[in-house]
């Protein structure tokens, strides 16, 4: 009997716990999105429901897309979180949402990752495992395929610009290799290379995700921009320079140095001057099929893509 009535406080302590984290990252992301006038709903899709944050004003026009990063906590300490009972569903920064209510475009739109913002039974019945191990699967890439769709035919966009922090950066990478209505990319202390990350950091391997850097080259035609922190820890630049060399020719990929920006601080204030750099192509490249026979890496000049900032 005794047992029975400590395993229901446990219960009953692990739900509360879960409950506060909700409330507190949903109060947290409504003090950031209410005053860029942005309204939130939910986006079922095959897998999961997708959080959204939405400010739509135009159509037939452009939007701007930022997607989240993966959870605060343990995302990185170790790259397969094998228990994530007390760690929080829903992040308590939202760098992504905060990027977003600093971009003026008529069309923009945060979209969390996958679980965030949820509770209860609806937390209970979105797989664990796209928070895990399978965060960056082709499951996840689809679910967001779907939401962009539906988000497209509800507001008759005309294309997207993606911007991914983090995490956020790989799935906006493998989504633009796979529409035709993605102008450009950009990315924020993006993760395009978790091998590259578990390997630096001695930490496990992804088990069961895809990894942008296996598609860099998919990627040459396609404007974009990566800003990489100067003091950020986790996403170090090693991280895009290997992203980079597998990419191989391009003239329409650039990166920015940002010496004094770690992982999530120091990004949101510089945000309207970094988005005024426009990601753009000094020719237009020819989409091409990579030769299988060809290295992996192909060298390359940093010095030839590097935009620097201001301070």
């Amino acid at each position: 009997m005794i047992k029975k009535t400590i395993l229901f406080a446990f219960l009953a302590a692990i739900a509360a716990c879960s409950q506060i984290n909700y409330e507190v990252s949903k109060h947290t992301a409504t003090r950031m999105a209410r005053p860029a006038f942005m309204v939130e709903r939910y986006i079922p899709t095959e897998h999961f429901k997708l959080y959204v944050w939405e400010r739509m004003h135009k159509r037939n026009a452009p939007a701007s897309i930022y997607i989240g990063d993966d959870i605060d906590g343990w995302a990185y300490k170790d790259l397969v979180a094998s228990n994530a009972l007390f760690e929080s569903t829903s992040p308590a920064n939202p760098v992504a949402l905060h990027l977003s209510t600093r971009d003026k475009s008529d069309n923009v739109a945060y979209l969390s990752r996958p679980c965030e913002f949820l509770v209860g039974k609806e937390l209970e019945q979105c797989p664990e495992k796209y928070r895990t191990g399978e965060r960056y699967s082709a499951d996840v890439i689809d679910s967001y395929h779907n939401a962009l769709d539906e988000m497209k035919a509800r507001y008759d966009l005309s294309s997207f610009n993606l911007i991914g922090h983090g995490g956020g950066g790989q799935i906006a990478a493998y989504i633009a290799t796979e529409r035709t209505d993605v102008v450009s990319l950009r990315t924020v202390a993006g993760n395009l290379n978790h091998e590259f990350i578990a390997t630096e950091r001695q930490s496990k391997p992804i088990q069961g995700s895809l990894n942008a850097v296996n598609i860099a080259s998919r990627l040459a035609h396609i404007p974009q921009h990566h800003f990489v922190g100067g003091a950020d820890d986790i996403v170090t630049p090693g991280v895009y320079h290997s992203f980079r060399q597998a990419m191989g020719p391009s003239s329409c990929v650039h990166y920015s140095l940002v010496q004094d920006a770690g992982h999530n601080r120091g990004w949101v204030e510089k945000w309207p001057d970094l988005l005024a750099i426009e990601p753009k192509c000094s020719f237009k490249e020819a989409e091409f099929t990579p030769d299988s026979e060809a290295p992996m890496f192909e060298p390359y000049i940093p010095s030839r893509d590097y935009i620097p900032v201001s301070k």
